[in-house]
């Protein structure tokens, strides 16, 4: 199985100046990346499904926009322990973030004070992350 410790997924070109700087990033610090775009998209969703690819954490910024990248999700939602991925936008988030008529009833429903609005934002990520302060715990949890 080859392990990577970064997945970046897009299906928008101009992302690929975005992840050089990422991917140099990480290789400075050690990591591995592992890049996915929609020609290689069906592969690497096969390789997921057989157990031949694992990655540590996935940056999706193409499932918005292209509803075909849902693949790697579900072929990765099977799995857990060791080789559980830690997905860093996960997808009923990002669609819901990405529907500026729903984030605008957000913000307006925090009234104007910028403080309930963050507080309403918290709020929100603590129901998808199960802690009180928005943050998840070293393990990625």
């Amino acid at each position: 199985m080859d392990v990577y410790d970064l997945c970046l997924a897009s299906d928008w070109d101009p992302d690929g100046d975005f992840f050089e700087l990422v991917e140099e990033q990480a290789r400075s610090r050690g990591m591995t990346t592992f890049l996915v775009w929609p020609r290689n998209l069906e592969e690497t969703a096969a390789r997921l499904r057989r157990n031949d690819l694992h990655f540590r954490f996935l940056v999706d910024r193409a499932t918005n926009t292209t509803p075909e990248f849902i693949r790697l999700h579900e072929s990765l939602a099977c799995r857990s322990g060791a080789l559980r991925t830690v997905v860093l936008d996960p997808p009923q988030c990002m669609l819901r973030v990405a529907d500026k008529a729903i984030m605008h009833r957000e913000f307006i429903r925090g009234g104007d004070d910028r403080g309930e609005a963050v507080e309403s934002a918290r709020k929100a990520l603590h129901d998808q992350t199960g802690n009180h302060d928005g943050r998840r715990d070293r393990r990625g949890q």
